[in-house]
């Protein structure tokens, strides 16, 4: 039982490797402004670090397949910024549906879609939908900052609303790829849905009920948290934390009996 990165395989290999019960990975990232103290790649390069350890975290009872990871996504919250690459939901929902078609081809039935982009949720929550239907497939959506934070070392506020290019970004940028950060730029960009928040009943920025909101909206920067109060040691622990949490994720897959699910085919006598 291992961990395999699935354009490393040779053709032959990647038959052989893939059952029903191989978890699929897609990562999907993005390419976007973060500010003037972190480089576009940013989400990718999280993505990266992770994905450079998951076979140390993963129980090594479960076959895992990383399918080839997707780096430009859906930002068009940071639309109007210089160094925004994005795509269409309507042509991402085409593209990862495209990627993760030889999977199922070669009988891949279980599959998580992880994230470092919040941006991507929505197509990512179509696309699990949609592998559900045309592949009789579990494709769970997930995201790498979801998996929450250990206790104590980001403040309440930055959990709330240091979402971009903030605490936990830098200090994850600072953890796996510490020459990239422009340290000399470090500050703290704060958010303004602080304010808006305040101001409503209902409507939050990041809650239950929100507006459509570009990043500029917040802060003029493309930065939104402290990225002044972070560091590699954060880094390290929030890095950690993501692993576990996919690793945990990745075993109720493993558990989950396929054959709960629906027969969605049509049966032909003949």
């Amino acid at each position: 039982m291992t961990t395999f990165f699935a354009e490393e395989l040779t053709a032959p290999e990647f038959a052989e490797f893939v059952t029903a019960e191989t978890i699929g990975v897609l990562p999907v990232a993005a390419i976007e402004p973060h500010g003037p103290h972190l480089p576009l790649s940013t989400d990718c390069d999280i993505a990266r670090g992770h994905l450079m350890q998951i076979e140390e975290h993963v129980d090594h009872n479960v076959d895992v397949l990383v399918l080839p990871m997707q780096t430009t996504g859906h930002s068009l919250e940071h639309a109007g910024q210089p160094g925004l690459f994005t795509h269409s939901a309507e042509t991402l929902l085409s593209v990862w549906f495209d990627i993760v078609a030889p999977f199922a081809a070669a009988g891949g039935r279980k599959l998580v879609v992880i994230s470092s982009h919040d941006g991507n949720a929505e197509v990512v929550g179509l696309l699990t939908r949609r592998l559900r239907v045309s592949f009789e497939m579990i494709a769970v959506g997930a995201s790498w900052l979801r998996f929450g934070q250990p206790d104590g070392v980001f403040a309440e506020t930055e959990l709330a609303y240091g979402l971009h290019g903030g605490d936990i970004e830098t200090s994850l940028m600072l953890h796996y790829w510490p020459e990239a950060v422009r340290r000399d730029q470090l500050a703290s960009f704060r958010s303004e849905a602080e304010q808006w928040d305040s101001e409503s009943s209902h409507m939050t920025v990041h809650g239950q009920f929100r507006p459509g909101w570009l990043t500029a909206d917040l802060n003029v920067s493309g930065a939104l948290g402290d990225a002044a109060a972070a560091s590699a040691d954060k880094g390290a622990l929030s890095a950690e934390r993501a692993l576990r949490g996919l690793a945990e994720l990745i075993v109720d897959l493993d558990r989950f009996d396929i054959r709960r699910l629906a027969q969605t085919r049509m049966e032909t006598d003949g």
